[in-house]
């Protein structure tokens, strides 16, 4: 990959006076250059990735009944289901950019990248589109196992979330006696602090390889929109289908991640009216003090933050992200036209 990424940059800085051709190249190089950065990350930080995974089967982390663990079961399979749709969209667009050389040009290879001899001969094409499609088969497989990791963590976090509400909103629930009503929202916060540091170490961990590739991904989108505003009318449909599909590709990809991340800020600012919806009008005075603080320490939704603190993963930064893209897309049509 990091050959592929290098021939790349050549192809690029050989080509920089052809806006056309560099656009074609930056179609394949931006999500090459994100999925580098994020197998670097992971190896730099695998131990990190480790205590995660460790502190995720912790006896505190794992349900305490039959009706916990069917929450605990319904988020993995919604993480398997997810990581199996997206595979199979990415190995679709994969498949539609190996055939390219069957979508229009039969010596066009499925990237734009430079290559040292010309390829006159049966033997140099096939030895680089061998190279190319054992390249791409990487980064993609790469590419997948990331995001549908972190998905993973964030359906995980709110996952989490829905056990700690259902424990808030039966507490009480045919219990009288006031210390055992203590004991139980005492356990509440312990737990959702757990939760809040999980959550903080995940967030450390992903969002700057999620920042980069989002980064990388309007690149594509930019650069994909271009390409498939310049096909002429009598276009041959293929091509048109193959830029769709990588489109509708990266669309997902940025959509999976914004939106669980959007899904753990919707429901941990849910967790206050779970405890609401307790029998905290039946408790002492000194219980029902705790609630009002525990309300007031729920009321500020856990976010996940991008490589900008200011800025947080959710679905209005994937409007924004997808707006801007049109935007710079119109600029260079403009620019271009």
């Amino acid at each position: 990959m990091l050959l592929l990424d290098c021939c790349m940059i050549l192809q690029i800085a050989t080509h920089l006076g052809d806006v056309d051709e560099v656009i074609k190249v930056f179609i394949i190089f931006a999500t090459a250059f994100a999925v580098m950065g994020k197998y670097l990350y992971l190896k730099i930080y695998n131990y990190r990735f480790e205590q995660l995974f460790q502190m995720m089967h912790q006896p505190e982390y794992l349900p305490e009944n039959p009706t916990e663990w069917q929450i605990y079961c319904q988020a993995i399979d919604l993480s398997r289901r997810v990581r199996n749709y997206y595979a199979s969209l990415s190995v679709s667009a994969l498949s539609a950019l190996f055939l390219s050389q069957f979508l229009g040009d039969e010596q066009e290879l499925p990237a734009s990248i430079y290559y040292p001899f010309q390829l006159n001969t049966n033997w140099k094409y096939g030895l680089m589109y061998v190279y190319q499609c054992v390249s791409l088969a990487i980064l993609c497989f790469v590419n997948v196992g990331f995001d549908s990791l972190t998905a993973s963590f964030f359906i995980n976090i709110k996952g989490q979330l829905d056990v700690l509400g259902m424990r808030l909103q039966t507490i009480g629930v045919g219990v009288r006696d006031q210390r055992r009503i203590l004991k139980k929202l005492k356990d509440c916060i312990r737990n959702y602090q757990r939760i809040l540091r999980m959550t903080h170490l995940m967030e450390e961990l992903v969002r700057i390889p999620m920042s980069v590739q989002i980064g990388g991904s309007v690149f594509v989108l930019i650069a994909n929109f271009y390409s498939m505003s310049m096909l002429s009318d009598n276009a041959d449909m293929g091509i048109f289908a193959k830029l769709l599909l990588y489109q509708t590709c990266m669309l997902t990809q940025i959509f999976i991640l914004c939106y669980f991340a959007n899904e753990v800020s919707l429901k941990s600012s849910d967790i206050s009216f779970n405890l609401y919806e307790s029998n905290w009008y039946d408790w002492d005075k000194v219980n029902r003090k705790l609630v009002l603080l525990m309300m007031i320490r729920f009321d500020t939704p856990i976010s996940i933050k991008s490589i900008n603190r200011c800025y947080s993963f959710n679905l209005a930064a994937f409007t924004a992200i997808v707006n801007s893209s049109y935007s710079y897309f119109a600029l260079l049509k403009r620019i271009n036209s």
